[in-house]
Parts: structure tokens; sequence; C-alpha cells
């Protein structure tokens, strides 16, 4: 979840909010005025938090425009169409629609006109990209072509931290690949955001028209590409293990759906797993 406002009017939107209860605390404590709930996609993690912020701000009647493109998301009274631009005072959002991990995803594009980043909830993680739920390779490629195409510097803020696991098989799939080790060696314990170009030179979802990621795949067709990439468990040879020092392991990208499923299950227990924390605790990004 991630916390937006400008300076010049005190408004701010809130992006997927996960824990409702420290948001509204942090914008009580700033004097801020929300305005706005811009919710990626339905699963739980992201969207189940509406309705509690709706109920704690005490707004009815629309007061707080809750977007989306998911006609079953919590709380949601405005559904926006692919490029719908919005307001958060001075500040532009255009609505991205990157279907594929839900069928109804959306990405924020967010800008000051000076410096701008993009909330891709669960398309694109940094080093990788979301499990395929309710969409096709075909889709995935066609959302992350749409980013892609985004200025390079565009800050990326994604739904969750996976950038070290991902990493894992950004390496296996090109190990020769200088930016890839580059990024290897400069993971710390948070590394969100990313930008685009920088995941045009190491994620391999990213990559799928390189040859070096095609060859990985045993595909000359990015669509396809895409699909071996995310397609399940598969056993690398004991080779190109020894020669990126790890032992012997069992590659299953599937283990993102049982790590998302396990953060909605402890959380009815009352416990919580880390999501990405930017400037302590607060989640915060301002333009202005």
């Amino acid at each position: 979840m991630y916390l937006i406002s400008d300076e010049k009017t005190s408004e701010c939107a809130v992006v997927d909010p996960a824990e409702p209860d420290q948001l509204v605390e942090v914008i009580r404590a700033e004097g801020l005025k929300l305005t706005t709930v811009l919710t990626t996609h339905h699963h739980g993690d992201h969207a189940g938090g509406n309705n509690r912020l709706l109920w704690l701000m005490g707004a009815a009647n629309g007061q707080i425009k809750v977007i989306g493109a998911d006609p079953s998301l919590q709380g949601l009274n405005h559904r926006v169409k692919d490029n719908e631009k919005i307001k958060i005072g001075n500040i532009e959002v255009t609505c991205i629609l990157t279907p594929c991990h839900t069928v109804g995803h959306v990405c924020y594009l967010v800008t000051d006109g000076h410096e701008q980043a993009v909330f891709t909830g669960d398309t694109l993680f940094s080093a990788g990209c979301g499990l395929f739920f309710e969409g096709t390779a075909a889709q995935m490629q066609s959302s992350l072509k749409k980013l892609a195409q985004l200025d390079p510097n565009t800050l990326v803020y994604c739904g969750h931290e996976y950038t070290k696991e991902n990493m894992v098989f950004a390496v296996i799939v090109e190990p020769d690949n200088p930016d890839v080790r580059a990024k290897e060696a400069s993971l710390t314990s948070v590394n969100i955001p990313s930008t685009i170009g920088d995941e045009l030179k190491f994620n391999p979802f990213m990559r799928t028209d390189q040859p070096s990621v095609q060859m990985f795949a045993g595909t000359h067709d990015p669509v396809e590409c895409m699909a071996k990439l995310l397609g399940g468990p598969r056993m690398i040879s004991t080779n190109r293990l020894k020669a990126l020092e790890f032992d012997p392991i069992l590659i299953d990208y599937k283990v993102q759906l049982s790590l998302d499923m396990a953060y909605c299950a402890l959380r009815q227990r009352n416990f919580k797993l880390s999501l990405t924390k930017l400037n302590d605790t607060r989640n915060r990004l301002d333009l202005c």
C-alpha cells in the first residue's frame, strides 16, 4: 500500500489500502484530505481494506472516489477505462489497464509534471511479474509492453517485495548478463522503487524479445517465451547451478501463489507479513 500526497493542496490518495488503520493514522497526523482510493485489483491483500478505510474516514455517498476497473472491488464507485486521467490536487494519474494477473487489473501512472512513478500492483514486480490467475501469456506480454513504453526514468512501485527471490531466477535465465549480475550484487533488504529502464535491463519477463532470454525458453516467439518463463517447475542442471554457486534446487514460480495465500490466511489470525516499507513505516511517496 502507498500514500500519495500533493503538498500544495494537502489532497491525497492511497493505493491498495491493505492496512487502513495505519493509513488513517498517518493521514490525520499529516493533516491530509483523502480524496481517492486507487485499487489495482480485487485480491484481498490489495482491495480487502477499502470498505474499512471508507468507514474509518466517515465517508459516504461517494465523498471519496474508489477507483478501479473490476466491478467486484470493495467500495467501487468510479470504474475507469484505459488511459483515463484523474486528478489528486495538482497531481495527474493515468489509469493503465493491464489485464492478466486479474482481468480488471489497473496500473496507475502518477506525475506532477516533473517526475513520474507507476504503481504496478501485481502486474510488474522488480525482476518479475504476477501469475496469470485470470489471463494468458499474450495478455501479460501486452501489459508489460505497455509499461515498457513509459519513460525509462519512471519509478516503479510494485505490490510486493519479491526482488531477491526474483533475482535468483533472473540469474539462472541470463547468467552472462552484466546488468543482472550488477543488480544481484546491489540487493538490499528494500529494493523498491525500481525504474522502467532498470527493469528492461534485468527483468526476464520484460526481456522476452531478447535472444538470451529466448534461448533459455527455447523459443523465438515472445509470447511463448513469456509462457515458458512462468510455466511451472523446472529443474536447473547441476552444472549451471555449480557455476552460480547454488545447491541443486527446484525453481517453481507458482510458489508466489503460496506466498499470497499465506498473507491472506495469516491476516485472519491477526498476524502480518511485511509489505514493502518506504520512509520508515509510512509507505509514502510525495510528488510535489
